[in-house]
């Protein structure tokens, strides 16, 4: 009995490796991350970076702040509210704390992409509430979560910032802060509460205070306690009228402020 070898076909040649250049020409925007207790001007900070603006609200930092702005930049707000409780009024028979998470971080996920290709700049007030969204959407509930479980939460809030990067607007995610304990004892200092690879993702990171002490604007402070593009400005402080968003990214970038208006 013959048999009939049929001969292996060659390998593709694999195509040849192709180099880029590095295109030094970098995106005039900047991601931003502010912390700090209420108060403390945080939005005040936002506000002051070129418009228009779309702000994606969670919170009611809004309110008595925004006046100040409106007649200077256009300002787009977009408004959620998180379904912390299925007993509010109005709350739909038969649907769970997921099912309303879920909705409301469609429309936001929705907005914000649009927010990203059509305005100068993006703000997430507060980046720690967008954080409790998403959560309660995939995951539907804040507590008794295992660690495991968050990895695809994870991975889709890390990509979901990380658009910002592909676009030219600049993205300032405002954080609330919570008490610091070390061995279940409150350390008197506070961290940034919400998503805990934000200061990964963004380029600056700011913590906002008030000096009881100070008088007028002079109470309010800014430092910087991260900054990719220059380290050298770690720590530095920023008081009073200094604490505006054309500053920093003035100093962040070594440009000038009018650039930043």
């Amino acid at each position: 009995m013959s048999v009939t070898i049929t001969p292996a076909k060659p390998a593709a040649t694999p195509s040849p490796v192709v180099f880029k250049t590095y295109d030094e020409t970098a995106r005039k925007r900047l991601l931003i991350s502010v912390e700090g207790l209420q108060g403390n001007g945080k939005t005040n900070f936002a506000l002051t970076a070129p418009g228009p603006i779309a702000i994606h609200n969670f919170d009611d930092g809004l309110e008595g702040v925004v006046e100040k702005f409106i007649d200077k930049k256009k300002i787009h707000p977009f408004n959620y509210q998180i379904p912390f409780s299925l007993a509010l009024p109005g709350t739909p028979a038969g649907n769970t704390q997921s099912d309303l998470a879920k909705k409301v971080w469609e429309e936001f996920v929705l907005n914000f992409r649009a927010s990203l290709k059509e305005m100068k700049t993006v703000v997430v007030d507060t980046g720690s509430e967008c954080w409790e969204l998403i959560r309660l959407a995939r995951l539907g509930k804040l507590a008794s979560v295992l660690p495991h479980q968050y990895t695809a939460v994870n991975a889709e809030f890390r990509e979901l910032l990380r658009l910002a990067y592909r676009h030219d607007a600049n993205l300032i995610l405002l954080h609330k802060v919570k008490k610091e304990y070390v061995n279940d004892k409150p350390t008197g200092n506070y961290e940034r509460s919400g998503f805990g690879d934000t200061d990964f993702i963004v380029q600056v990171t700011l913590r906002a205070s008030k000096d009881p002490k100070a008088e007028g604007l002079d109470r309010f402070n800014l430092r910087i306690s991260k900054c990719r593009q220059n380290p050298l400005l770690e720590e530095t402080v920023l008081v009073g009228e200094e604490c505006n968003f054309p500053k920093v990214a003035a100093m962040v970038t070594g440009t000038s402020e009018e650039e930043w208006r």
